[in-house]
């Protein structure tokens, strides 16, 4: 196990978050507000954009870049209208009372490939599932977390149960009901997300418009949502400042894409779209100083399911 495998190294005696903190390369999987606060939770290995500095370099040693900026006349907000109308035009998913969204995402970091998968009651009510397959899990019940086995905990170690539950913050694993009642204005979804980013610590403009993309690249990549909230979160994301796009991107198993993307020190955060369809193909994190990729994730399924291990 290294220390960007998914669902892992989550402290739940960390305390909450100070702007020291915030500006470090922000490589756990969790970070986490204990006791009255709300927990962020990270599915799988993504390393976080340093939102008030740079990252260290030493941790994308090895790897291969795989996009490139290009030339061109594309906006980063005509990518994302273009991604918006796309998922606007997709058929919503008939869900019943009972069912759970799935979601499945495959990460390539530090050398290691690890597939992550989660289960979500569509209303946030009863037990939920986030499980990897280096063996590490998080349980959840009606939207907190209620045992986990962290790193560096061996895999396979028995979970370790969380008095009390800890909630976890508004838009890391939503329920679809939830996502429902999410406004369709972008301005005030935007509003929303600067929310969650003040109160998980981002305190300066800068930090709080590179939370704000990082929490919509969570969403829009490693969830399922309807499809209105989809392209809502794409427009919100147009309306943040610094996003810029990338002509020639591609995703971690080699699809070509085009990308947009929010730069915070020597660090880029991009989701990949498809330059036809302008589906989300993937999203990954590139250390800007030497074009090697820290961390590149695809999704491979999502859905509605009748029960917890159940695929679409």
């Amino acid at each position: 196990m290294t220390d960007i495998d998914p669902l892992t190294d989550f402290r739940a005696d960390m305390p909450a978050p100070t702007a020291a903190y915030l500006s470090r390369t922000r490589d756990s999987l969790f970070s986490d507000v204990p006791g009255h606060g709300r927990v962020r939770v990270r599915s799988r290995a993504r390393t976080r954009i340093a939102i008030a500095g740079s990252a260290a370099a030493s941790a994308t040693a090895g790897l291969v870049a795989l996009t490139f900026v290009g030339a061109g006349p594309a906006s980063a907000a005509s990518v994302l209208d273009q991604a918006a109308k796309a998922a606007a035009g997709q058929p919503g998913a008939a869900v019943r009372a009972g069912q759970y969204t799935f979601a499945e995402s495959t990460t390539h970091a530090n050398g290691r490939t690890t597939v992550s998968q989660q289960w979500l009651p569509v209303d946030g009510k009863g037990e939920g599932l986030i499980r990897d397959t280096a063996g590490y899990e998080i349980h959840l019940r009606d939207g907190a977390m209620v045992s986990k086995n962290p790193y560096p905990l061996p895999a396979g170690t028995p979970l370790i149960p969380i008095k009390g539950g800890a909630p976890l913050a508004p838009l890391d694993f939503p329920g679809y009901d939830y996502l429902l009642t999410l406004p369709t204005d972008p301005h005030a979804l935007l509003g929303i997300i600067g929310a969650q980013a003040r109160n998980l610590g981002a305190r300066t403009d800068q930090a709080r418009d590179q939370e704000e993309f990082f929490i919509i690249a969570e969403a829009t990549s490693q969830s399922f949502l309807p499809p209105t909230v989809r392209a809502t979160f794409y427009q919100a994301a147009a309306l943040i400042p610094g996003v810029t796009v990338i002509k020639d991107a591609k995703t971690a198993d080699g699809r070509p894409g085009i990308a947009v993307a929010r730069t915070d020190g020597t660090q880029r955060l991009e989701l990949v779209f498809d330059k036809k369809t302008f589906a989300l193909l993937g999203d990954q994190s590139q250390n800007t100083a030497d074009g090697s990729v820290i961390q590149a994730s695809v999704m491979t399924g999502s859905g509605i399911v009748d029960k917890i291990g159940q695929r679409p």
